[in-house]
């Protein structure tokens, strides 16, 4: 993750994902052929799931190179093509927000309970700190990782709630709140709604209503044309 969000603003202007694999296969910061070659497919198939090089990602990359903000977008995508990314967060991150800090050997232990015939659990162990770390959201020594709840930047928020309501349309403030891979970005629950209101001051959201019991917003842009 760390070098993939390194190496997303230099990506070409394309998104035929063969010219991208070779790019990378080109300008991974690794000295050995195998190497660059082993880590090409992590790259391609976590941040580009679908197959293409999406103008999205790219276009944010370039816009927002070395942020918090590309960060936030590498991250989400990664916790989308790995589950487990969201199970840490249910299971380990959620009961610990309070202490703001876990030790490492509880991510090890999770796994060998889940995976009791898995033979890479400090390998994983050792991803999942590295892909929080890489993310922005947490801080790691030896024994621990810290982390908090964090306020969401208005541009990654943009990103994340497009990316999960794809369609232009009218959706309940409920159903933000309750997507999963929105909660394992660590965004303070109480900041959501104004973030939500500033999008809409900013003119990327079209409408967002309180009315009694229903809660709404409304977003008139696709991802790509965000």
């Amino acid at each position: 993750l760390k070098e993939a969000i390194e190496i997303l603003p230099k990506l070409p202007d394309t998104e035929d994902i063969g010219i991208i694999r070779t790019f990378l296969k080109e300008n991974l910061p690794f000295s050995g052929q195998n190497t660059r070659d082993r880590y090409v497919p992590y790259i391609v198939n976590r941040l580009f799931p679908e197959g293409k090089a999406d103008r999205a990602l790219r276009s944010l990359a370039r816009i927002y190179p070395g942020s918090q903000v590309l960060r936030d977008a590498c991250f989400y995508r990664f916790c989308k093509a790995e589950p487990l990314m969201i199970s840490v967060y249910n299971d380990l991150l959620t009961p610990a927000i309070g202490y703001g800090r876990l030790e490492r050997s509880k991510i090890r232990d999770y796994l060998t309970d889940r995976y009791p015939s898995a033979k890479v659990v400090n390998l994983s162990t050792q991803a999942i700190v590295n892909s929080l770390v890489a993310g922005g959201l947490a801080r790691s020594d030896r024994n621990k990782i810290s982390f908090g709840y964090r306020e969401p930047l208005i541009a990654s928020l943009a990103f994340v709630i497009h990316s999960e309501f794809p369609l232009p349309g009218m959706y309940e403030i409920s159903s933000l709140e309750q997507k999963q891979a929105i909660g394992a970005m660590l965004w303070d629950p109480d900041k959501l709604l104004p973030g939500l209101y500033e999008l809409r001051n900013q003119g990327i959201l079209a409408k967002i209503s309180e009315i009694d019991r229903f809660r709404q917003f409304t977003t008139k842009f696709t991802l790509e044309e965000l």
